[in-house]
Parts: structure tokens; C-alpha cells; sequence
């Protein structure tokens, strides 16, 4: 389109400028859900075990957690705290 001819569309009644809701950005990290779920298990496993509260079975003790595939995975229990 040249100059002139954007300026004549310009000034026509039918131009309206296009207005752009902000665009919302998402932080992209580094590591899964799933992956930040088991992190943080494992950090209060650690604490637990400094602390001398490990009186419960590890989630990272596969053997105690095996189960046929048709049936659902057994559930972790942690040691919760007592206020």
C-alpha cells in the first residue's frame, strides 16, 4: 500500500485501529508438576530423617509400593505433624 493510499484509508470512516488485550505470559520452568511434587516429598523425607521423624514408609521405597496393573498404586501416607 502506498503513503498516499493508507493515508486515504485512514481518513475513511471504515478504519478503526485494531486494540490488543496485554498478552498474559506464563513462566516456563524447568521442571514437571510431577517432577516438583516428588522434590518436595522427597525434602520433607530428608528433614523428617534429620529430625528423627521418619517413623513412616519412604515414597521412594518402590518395593513397598508395588501393585498389579489393574489395580490403583497404594497410597503414601507421611508422617503428619501433630500441633
Amino acid at each position: 500500500m502506498s503513503p498516499e493510499d493508507l493515508a486515504k484509508w485512514k481518513a475513511s470512516p471504515e478504519y478503526k485501529k485494531q486494540v490488543y488485550k496485554p498478552a498474559i505470559i506464563k513462566p516456563r520452568r524447568l521442571h514437571t508438576p510431577e517432577i516438583i511434587k516428588e522434590l518436595k516429598i522427597l525434602l520433607n523425607e530428608v528433614l523428617d530423617e534429620r529430625e528423627g521423624k521418619m517413623n513412616y514408609t519412604s515414597y521412594f521405597d518402590t518395593e513397598k509400593f508395588k501393585h498389579y496393573v489393574d489395580e490403583e498404586e497404594p497410597e503414601y501416607k507421611p508422617n503428619v505433624a501433630k500441633k
